[in-house]
């Protein structure tokens, strides 16, 4: 009886062991299991912060093709401004070329006009001196 006992118990403790067994497969596989996501966890963290790292480089390029932009939209303001000021300026000497042929233009009309008179006037001048001389001449002989 007592070999009986020992041998019912013996097959409970080896169905206990058998259950334990299972349980500590059961337990390692889910160790393994969660061993394994820890490690992907770990590998996925690692990737964020490369691309964490990699994005404060392409933000940081951003920024600085953003202040590019920036500054070559003031050129292009500052190259437009100067096209204008630089038509004006072409108008401006246009008119400016213009008004001074026209001046020079009545100048030299006032020019010819001018000599014109300082012909006649000479011209005058000239029979006036030859009118008094002959004049004189003609006195002179009356009175001798």
């Amino acid at each position: 009886r007592h070999c009986q006992q020992v041998q019912e118990h013996l097959a409970t403790t080896e169905e206990n062991a058998r259950a334990l067994h299972t349980q500590v497969v059961y337990i390692q596989t889910r160790a393994k299991a969660a061993e394994d996501a820890l490690i992907a966890e770990k590998q996925k963290r690692r990737r964020m912060k490369k691309y964490l790292k990699e994005m404060t480089v392409v933000v940081k390029e951003a920024e600085s093709i953003s202040k590019q932009l920036k500054e070559a939209e003031s050129i292009s303001k500052q190259l437009e401004e100067s096209r204008q000021a630089i038509a004006m300026l072409q108008e401006s000497q246009t008119a400016l070329v213009t008004c001074n042929d026209r001046l020079l233009l009545q100048t030299d009309d006032l020019r010819r006009q001018h000599q014109v008179e300082a012909d006649e006037l000479h011209w005058n001048y000239q029979r006036q001196i030859r009118k008094l001389k002959k004049n004189l001449v003609a006195s002179s002989s009356t009175s001798s």
